[in-house]
């Protein structure tokens, strides 16, 4: 996520907090790295039921009903950005007696951002979809006692039946991400793990070198994507040419972050031409 260093100008009408703009983005990008653990992350990630999360709202903020800009508040007023999905449906609620509103944009807005209005009351359900292009959902709320009680007092969910109120929860060790290209499958989890994995097909693959009694042969694989610091555990649970009973290995030094050898054995030498089943999966860190 790139970064902008919000500054104070010298003299404005309406004068913008930097610090607290500064603070947003932190809030956003920890989301997106993951140090906020299960904040609102991606599509299949999986979340509190209520992915309101105090921690990310940011007092002494005020930003206008039509989300075209952000300025500095004295009235108690505060807000909070959260990751969300275009096309999907929430529903928010509030038990507290003061109003808040939300609105919708694509990045977090600056004086020339840009949003789409929604606006509700304190105490009833709103169930909205947000909109096709929008990613970030922004509320605004000002607090009825104190801060604290408003934000302990507001649910956002997945689906447009409003439930009973939970307090957002930290699910440490959950999914924050997953995904699949040519090279096979993976899963980000928010302690750091990554695991990845792949099962495929091919007919050009021989196990013809002999391996004393045995005979032996190498395939290398790319991962899906690239592993970080310490190199990870490899298994090759398949590796089955016809229907023989061969098997699989991995290749003493052959892993590296981005790839590794595999290797399958037979008793029998065979040649390619005919299917062979290979399955692999590794195990490492994406932080």
């Amino acid at each position: 996520m790139q970064k902008i260093n919000f500054q104070n100008l010298p003299s404005t009408t309406t004068p913008i907090n930097a610090t607290n703009l500064n603070a947003i983005q932190t809030n956003v990008e920890n989301v997106f790295n993951g140090s906020e653990t299960m904040g609102n992350i991606v599509v299949d990630s999986i979340r509190s039921k209520n992915i309101f999360n105090k921690n990310m709202f940011v007092s002494g903020l005020n930003i206008n009903s039509s989300g075209t800009y952000i300025s500095e508040s004295s009235s108690g007023a505060g807000i909070s950005y959260i990751k969300v999905e275009a096309g999907k449906t929430y529903t928010i609620t509030s038990n507290v007696n003061r109003a808040w509103y939300y609105n919708f944009s694509t990045s977090i807005p600056t004086l020339n951002g840009t949003g789409t209005a929604r606006t509700g009351e304190s105490g009833t359900a709103r169930t909205f979809t947000v909109p096709s292009g929008y990613t970030y959902f922004c509320l605004r709320s000002y607090p009825s006692n104190n801060e604290d009680n408003i934000n302990q007092n507001i649910q956002l969910e997945k689906g447009s039946t409003a439930t009973s109120y939970t307090p957002y929860q930290n699910l440490d060790g959950g999914i924050i991400q997953s995904g699949s290209n040519s090279n096979g499958h993976y899963i980000k989890f928010s302690d750091g793990t990554l695991m990845q994995w792949n099962k495929f097909n091919v007919t050009d693959q021989a196990i013809s070198s002999a391996y004393g009694q045995l005979y032996q042969g190498t395939r290398n694989i790319t991962f899906p994507i690239a592993f970080v610091g310490e190199l990870p555990a490899v298994q090759c649970s398949e590796f089955q040419w016809g229907s023989s009973a061969s098997w699989g290995g991995t290749v003493g030094n052959g892993t590296t972050l981005t790839g590794s050898s595999i290797r399958g054995f037979d008793f029998y030498s065979r040649a390619v031409g005919t299917r062979c089943d290979i399955s692999w999966i590794a195990i490492g860190r994406w932080k």
